[in-house]
């Protein structure tokens, strides 16, 4: 008779996910700085991955977000209501991470920003964080 050992699978961890969030209508001037601030940042040992939920822009940010989804963890999402909290609350739905960051498509982010929050959060225990970012547009 024989007898095989069974041995339990190999725990994988998985690692640190932080969704982060950007709903866009017509900001195609915008849209690729903040994507780019978002993709590389800094000093976290996290992915990220991005959802964009546009309210159907007529310009070129559907076209630019797809671009940039080809290449990274970069997902468009429709938000056919078109108010910035509905977007919000679809990409909430959609989103993956084990915090969720809420950004602005007429703002840069210094390329800690993530880690800033993280780091925060987790020294105090704070279930919303943010930090300082730059303004930028008319209005």
């Amino acid at each position: 008779m024989v007898i095989e050992q069974l041995q339990a699978p190999a725990v994988v961890e998985r690692r640190r996910l932080i969704s982060v969030i950007v709903p866009t209508l017509n900001e195609e001037r915008y849209i690729g700085a903040v994507l780019d601030d978002m993709l590389a940042q800094r000093g976290i040992d996290a992915d990220v991955e991005i959802l964009v939920a546009d309210g159907g822009s007529t310009d070129k940010t559907r076209e630019i977000v797809a671009q940039y989804a080809a290449r990274a963890d970069v997902r468009l999402i429709d938000n056919p209501k078109r108010h910035q909290v509905s977007g919000y609350n679809l990409a909430i739905e959609q989103a993956r991470g084990d915090i969720i960051c809420i950004t602005h498509a007429h703002a840069r982010y210094p390329a800690t920003y993530l880690a800033d929050c993280w780091e925060v959060r987790e020294r105090t225990g704070a279930a919303n964080v943010g930090g300082v970012i730059r303004h930028r547009g008319e209005g």
